[in-house]
């Protein structure tokens, strides 16, 4: 059983943060791989859900794989995409805040055909040619920030509404069980080359102040949230 399958069957259709890798596909000519779903006929990038035991990196590799029969070389990171305007509204009706991490590389070998049954169609397509009209937003920024270079993109600050206690509400649910969750650390600096550190109340270990994400949130609200009244 995935672990999607086993967290809808304890929290069902409700809202819930959900980690996926995606990969930017380009073959010798940087045409970019796209993936028709078949249960709303969108154009997308492959990937996928984040499985219990597996880095992120590996993720976005296994399910280019699984879904197109194609493997990359070397992966680099495009951003991270955690913006709660991206949320998702299956045709099932689940919901989800997606903290998807989005890769771009070179087919490395493989034979592309159809494994999946959520997917209807894969194609390559030049830039100029992709169906815009057909593709989440999400993707479509995925793409342009791919297509920018430069450094990594993340989701800018959110101040829309968020759920509360989002982690208790899993807990009542699921228990004690594993949950895959989303967070982010940071690295903040002084003028004088000190860094920041925090020292948590449980186990009284310092380390970078970070945290776990909350639906409504993104990544840089969270780390406002970790650091917003620590002392410097």
């Amino acid at each position: 059983m995935s672990y999607i399958t086993w967290l809808r069957g304890k929290i069902g259709r409700q809202k819930t943060l959900i980690v996926y890798g995606t990969v930017i596909l380009r073959d010798e000519r940087r045409r970019v791989l796209l993936q028709s779903r078949a249960d709303n006929g969108l154009w997308g990038l492959p990937g996928g859900i984040l499985e219990p035991g597996e880095s992120i990196l590996n993720c976005a590799r296994r399910e280019l794989y699984e879904e197109t029969g194609l493997a990359a070389g070397e992966l680099r990171l495009t951003g991270v995409y955690s913006d709660p305007g991206y949320d998702v509204v299956y045709p099932n009706g689940d919901e989800v805040q997606q903290y998807t991490v989005c890769f771009e590389g070179q087919m490395a070998g493989g034979r592309l055909q159809i494994y999946s049954e959520e997917t209807s169609d894969l194609a390559f397509f030049d830039l100029a040619e992709i169906p815009q009209a057909e593709m989440a937003e999400f993707y479509l920024d995925m793409l342009r920030d791919a297509e920018r270079g430069g450094p990594p993109a993340f989701s800018l600050p959110y101040g829309g509404p968020r759920l509360v206690d989002f982690i208790d509400q899993v807990r009542l649910s699921i228990g004690k069980a594993l949950f895959v969750g989303a967070g982010a650390m940071a690295a903040v600096q002084r003028d004088d080359g000190r860094l920041l550190v925090a020292r948590r109340t449980d186990d009284g270990e310092w380390s970078l102040p970070g945290g776990g994400g909350l639906p409504g949130t993104g990544i840089f609200c969270d780390l406002n949230r970790a650091t917003g009244s620590a002392r410097t």
